[in-house]
């Protein structure tokens, strides 16, 4: 009987759902329901702890003066985009918990950019983090994406080539973005060889497609 899934799973259901559904990975027949189970509940509590640094933040957020110290306001700067990419790769849509994120880093950029005044060259700066952080944010709205970059992310070194040969293109064009020219010609060795050891596999129709891709973001890179 197929096991059941989320709909939407957080990364730790997902990294099971991803393994399972990639005829690559020759130990998907371990994989249990009572694992996807357990690694959804796991996922479940990380919505919980989310919500109480959510919380925390939104009242650290409320506490600000307009004499506060900038160490404080840079200090809940990197907290707010901390806690979106967390709250990017939780199970679920979480779109409200997004947008009062992205409202707070505004307001906080609003500050900053009030004690920069009139210097140029910071409020340049300034200008560039906020098209940076806007294509961050952008990144994360790709699951693999967010779960890669997590501190504890499942997903091991040796496995990735082995996930994106199952993912869509557009998905795979965002992770290669992650990487610079060496790691990216490392992955299409990497998938180069899960191919040759398994050529009979049927299933992932587009893993070919996904090489080429890989292949092409090296040369694109510079890289022959």
């Amino acid at each position: 009987m197929p096991l059941l899934f989320s709909k939407k799973p957080g990364c730790h259901e997902a990294y099971l759902k991803r393994k399972y559904h990639n005829p690559f990975f020759a130990d998907d027949s371990t994989i249990t329901q009572e694992m996807v189970n357990a690694a959804h509940q796991q996922d479940q509590k990380e919505i919980e702890i989310f919500q109480e640094s959510f919380k925390s933040l939104m009242e650290r957020s409320v506490a600000l003066k307009p004499n506060t110290e900038s160490e404080i306001i840079l200090k809940l700067k990197e907290d707010i985009d901390k806690l979106y990419e967390q709250c990017a790769g939780l199970a679920g849509d979480h779109k409200a918990w997004k947008r009062g994120l992205k409202k707070l880093v505004d307001i906080v950029m609003e500050a900053i950019k009030k004690g920069a005044g009139n210097d140029t060259t910071a409020l340049s700066e300034l200008a560039q983090e906020e098209i940076a952080r806007a294509q961050h944010y952008e990144l994360l709205e790709y699951p693999l994406v967010a779960h890669l970059l997590r501190p504890d992310s499942p997903i091991q070194p040796d496995e990735l080539a082995t996930f994106l040969l199952a993912e869509e293109e557009e998905t795979v064009t965002q992770v290669l973005s992650l990487f610079d020219p060496e790691h990216i010609s490392a992955l299409h060795e990497q998938a180069i060889q899960v191919l040759s050891e398994k050529p009979g596999i049927t299933g992932l129709p587009y893993a070919d497609t996904i090489l080429a891709l890989i292949k092409k973001h090296i040369h694109t890179q510079g890289i022959h």
